[in-house]
């Protein structure tokens, strides 16, 4: 068997990241886009999980608080 440690990295082909952001009503766009705070960001399988096992439980969230997960360092905004 092999130890979680000597286990070989499975890279993904691109690199992806985590935001977070609390809902407040009635924001501007500008406030909405500075409330989205970056996670982390990962380029594996094992890293994608080192980071998804440390979010605190989903009852410990604000209520409508949101989670991203996206592609690069796209930010997740509307765009027009």
């Amino acid at each position: 068997t092999l130890s979680p440690g000597s286990m070989e990295e499975q890279l993904l082909e691109n690199e992806w990241t985590f935001y977070f952001r609390r809902h407040v009503p009635t924001q501007t766009t500008a406030e909405y886009e500075n409330s989205i705070q970056k996670v982390h960001s990962f380029k594996s399988i094992q890293g994608f999980w080192s980071i998804f096992n440390n979010f605190p439980p989903i009852e410990s969230l604000p209520p409508k608080a949101s989670v991203h997960i996206m592609k690069g360092s796209t930010r997740p905004l509307w765009e027009d």
